[in-house]
């Protein structure tokens, strides 16, 4: 074993070795993979052609026994479906080019080639690299699954054959041996990893929320709202939900810039720098030393990432809980360091810019009080008291407007099913507590146990009914397991704590359960999933820390336990990896699906809201980005993976 001595630091050169055994592993499995693949692939292409008016039905004969397309089906005008036999390249530009195809579809007409998810190369290369990735993964837990084992066993046996200890003079005269180095040390260099793996995640995501359209449901009315308002953005009467900050950014934009054209960058760039910036900021708090450190955050990262708040919170325009998420995470930074003059000044800042932009906010004050009384060194009496005197006057203005709320804003989701606005105030007008109590309670469950889902019980009911999916019980499970650690680990910690000074980690997890409480309470009104981000990075935070020492308690067992332990946090880990996966994919869908809504209901909005002067002005300057082709496009991924994702 002196190649990967377990009482010596790893060289350089084991290093490149273990390096250059995991790209073999890598090479291998997917050369395996993509050769099956391939050959099990069809060798043509499902296509539409759309011939022109002139091509009679001899011509397009003639042109189907010379491209090789087979299976011709009538689709309507002048369109056919078949099989494209022949998938070369000088094929398909020969079929893209000629004088008698008006058009094509599932083709690339710049490539000449099929589309991903029809070219049987391309399709198992892809999926051949994620089966050579996962192999390597598997390779390198097994691995150091045996280093854990191999290592606990030198040590045994070192303890076994070490003398009993001197006791007395003879103590003190003799000489101390070595300390023995662990096989890997500290290093700043596991928080790079960590970044690295995450940025896997974050540059896709900020490119598919870069090329998605803004929707035309959604962000119409809300400029129209915006502009018809004018700078009324802080008069607490204008509307009964009140974000000054939200509308005071749009204004702003919509105003200073020359042209929409400007302005929707813009808000985006708002938009992608919170998502991107939370986890950024998320992973240097945690600032992983350790190989144990590092696994632990690029779980914690997984669990941030794959929640329903953080997945439900990225769709655009609605971003107003996503900016606070990151906001919330950084005043929690600053309650647990040192306390500075500038620091309490930001702690107030920061909350009360994360409640302008939506009531969610107001989830950090409890936060900061419950800091206060926990003794965090950066939360003093006087920054505590600043924060809940202006939430109480917030309160009060708000509380003065009261009457020009709405008994519920929204469709309420009870059960297994969903009651309009107007159903609902019928329905609970007279005693609305009862569905304000559910509605809370649903909102701090989802960000639990991802159950209910905008306050319906989709698990329950698909259970009872035989209709679950997949990715319904990876949610549900992966979700309960989580937060089974995080009660493990938290109440272990309180106990551990029990008549002295309140630790780092005792905090966040109090800290934890008054997040998860307050944005159940803040939810009262209608149950959304977005509703429970503020409470996420807490709840994410949690996680690190739970699996970290559930890790560490692992590696103390039997080999046998070990082993199983081991293989319930890789299973849990890959559970939210696919999770991850399936945010990233579901903000490609949702690019999709605002680019159709803009090509099949524009024409209709127009002849509809022809008399809303401020609505036609506002829907003319973003038809453009509606109807561009540029945008983000689901991956190809197989029906059976896509089921596990999750993906709408």
């Amino acid at each position: 074993m002196r190649f990967l001595s377990l009482d010596r630091p790893i060289a350089a050169r084991q290093i490149w070795t273990l390096l250059f055994a995991a790209g073999a592993v890598f090479v291998i499995a997917a050369a395996i993979a993509f050769g099956v693949l391939l050959a099990r692939s069809p060798q043509s292409a499902a296509i539409r052609v759309r011939w022109t008016p002139s091509a009679t039905a001899l011509d397009r004969a003639a042109l189907e026994r010379r491209f090789q397309l087979t299976d011709a089906e009538f689709d309507g005008g002048t369109t056919w479906k078949y099989r494209l036999a022949d998938i070369s390249t000088a094929n398909i530009r020969g079929l893209v080019e000629h004088p008698s195809v008006e058009d094509t579809a599932n083709l690339n007409r710049v490539r000449y080639r099929p589309e991903l998810r029809q070219d049987p190369v391309r399709r198992s290369a892809l999926y051949a690299a994620a089966a050579g990735a996962t192999a390597t993964l598997g390779a390198a837990v097994i691995g150091a699954c045996l280093l854990i084992v191999a290592r606990r066993r030198v040590e045994r046996a070192a303890a076994e054959a070490r003398p009993a200890a001197p006791r007395g003079a003879a103590a003190a005269a003799a000489p101390r041996a070595p300390v023995p180095h662990r096989p890997l040390r500290e290093s700043g260099w596991w928080t790079v990893a960590v970044f690295a793996i995450a940025l896997a995640f974050l540059v896709p995501l900020a490119l598919a929320m870069w090329k998605t359209p803004y929707p035309i449901s959604e962000a119409i009315a809300l400029l129209e709202d915006a502009e018809i308002a004018e700078y009324q953005v802080f008069d607490p009467t204008v509307r009964s939900w009140y974000r000054p900050l939200y509308h005071l950014t749009w204004r702003i934009l919509w105003d200073g810039p020359a042209s929409a054209g400007t302005a929707l960058p813009l808000f985006t760039l708002i938009e992608i720098g919170a998502a991107v910036g939370l986890v950024l900021i998320f992973i240097r708090y945690l600032r992983p030393r350790t190989l144990l450190d590092a696994a632990a955050a690029a779980f914690a990262v997984a669990v941030l990432v794959g929640s329903p708040g953080y997945r439900d919170n990225l769709e655009i325009p609605l971003l107003m809980t996503l900016v606070g998420m990151p906001l919330a995470l950084g005043v929690w930074m600053l309650l647990e360091q040192p306390h500075r003059l500038w620091r309490a000044a930001a702690i107030v800042l920061l909350t009360f810019v994360a409640i302008g932009f939506k009531e969610q906010g107001l989830v950090i004050v409890p936060v900061v009080v419950g800091a206060w009384w926990m003794g965090a060194p950066g939360a003093r009496r006087s920054t505590t008291a600043i924060t809940v005197v202006l939430t109480l006057a917030y309160l009060a203005v708000r509380l003065s407007t009261r009457g020009t709320w709405n008994a519920f804003e929204q469709d309420v989701g009870i059960g297994f099913s969903t009651l309009g606005a107007d159903e609902a105030s019928a329905r609970f007008g007279a005693m609305p507590w009862i569905i304000y109590a559910y509605n809370a309670a649903s909102t701090a469950a989802n960000v639990l146990f991802s159950e209910p889902t905008a306050g319906q019980f989709r698990f329950v009911f698909g259970l009872t009914h035989g209709r679950l999916e997949p990715w319904e019980w990876n949610h549900v499970l992966s979700s309960a397991a989580v937060t089974g650690l995080i009660g493990w680990w938290g109440i272990g910690t309180l106990r551990r704590n029990a008549g002295q000074p309140w630790s780092a980690e005792s905090r966040l997890f109090v800290a934890t359960v008054l997040a998860v409480l307050a944005s159940g309470a803040l939810g009262f009104n209608y149950a959304r999933d977005r509703l429970g981000g503020m409470a996420v990075p807490f709840y994410a935070l949690t996680a690190y820390f739970a699996v970290r020492a559930a890790a560490e308690r692992a590696a103390a067992a039997r080999p046998g336990r070990l082993a199983a332990a081991v293989l319930a946090l890789v299973l849990l880990g890959a559970g939210w990896q696919l999770r991850a996966i399936g945010t990233l994919e579901q903000a490609r869908v949702r690019s999709a699906q605002n680019h159709r809504e803009w090509i099949v209901d524009l024409d209709s909005r127009r002849a509809r809201f022809a008399r809303r002067a401020v609505y036609m002005r506002t829907l003319e300057a973003l038809a453009p980005q509606g109807a561009a082709p540029a945008l983000a496009r689901p991956t190809p991924y197989p029906e059976w993976f896509r089921r596990l994702l999750g993906v709408e």
